[in-house]
């Protein structure tokens, strides 16, 4: 009877030691259930993979997971896929204006020529067959000398807002015309503000 008893037991404390096991979590599994928890903090999952965070800043197309709550959706650039010619044209493309005026005896650019300029930066950034020449004039008042300076200084001060924008010195260039190509004729204010400016031309398309 004590046998039948003890063998009892022991069967008893095996089938429980079973089923203790084969509740317990395996290593294995916590390991991938942490990989898998840093790819998604790391990325947002699309139809083939993983897009970084990286990728996203650089203005890659991203097809949003249901996850995040935009099945579907599409974010694109309004510089990719288009001709060039078609971009600057666009009243709304934000960069449909290439030409930037100054105050008299100036090269200081006002804000939202700063902003409009950070438009252009993002264009060359995003489409790196573009190159760009900065143009700077000046009106009559001054010497020939001095307009050819001034000029060069408003080339220059477009220019550092493209070169803090990561656009590299060997896409850029910049010259000066001073007085010597007026868009306007006149000798009054009204056609001299007209003539104090830089002018964005861009090729390599």
């Amino acid at each position: 009877m004590n046998q039948l008893l003890l063998w009892g037991s022991t069967l008893a404390a095996a089938v429980w030691l079973v089923g203790c096991s084969s509740t317990q979590e395996r290593p294995e599994d916590r390991v991938d259930a942490e990989i898998a928890a840093a790819e998604q903090q790391q990325g947002v999952v699309v139809a083939s993979g993983v897009v970084t965070d990286e990728r996203r800043a650089s203005g890659a197309i991203i097809h949003e997971s249901e996850s995040a709550g935009a099945s579907g959706a599409v974010i694109t650039s309004p510089f990719v896929g288009r001709p060039i010619a078609e971009i600057l044209n666009d009243p709304d493309s934000g960069v449909a204006q290439q030409v930037f005026y100054f105050e008299y005896d100036s090269s200081s650019l006002d804000e939202a020529s700063r902003t409009k300029l950070l438009q252009h930066a993002q264009l060359m950034r995003e489409r790196l067959e573009l190159t760009v020449v900065l143009e700077g004039h000046a009106d009559e008042r001054g010497s020939r000398e001095y307009n050819l300076a001034l000029g060069e200084r408003r080339a220059q001060a477009v220019a550092r807002i493209f070169a803090l924008e990561g656009i590299a010195q060997s896409r850029i260039r910049s010259v000066s015309f001073g007085e010597e190509r007026p868009v306007a004729l006149g000798h009054e204010e009204s056609s001299w503000r007209l003539n104090r400016r830089v002018e964005l031309l861009y090729g390599g398309f």
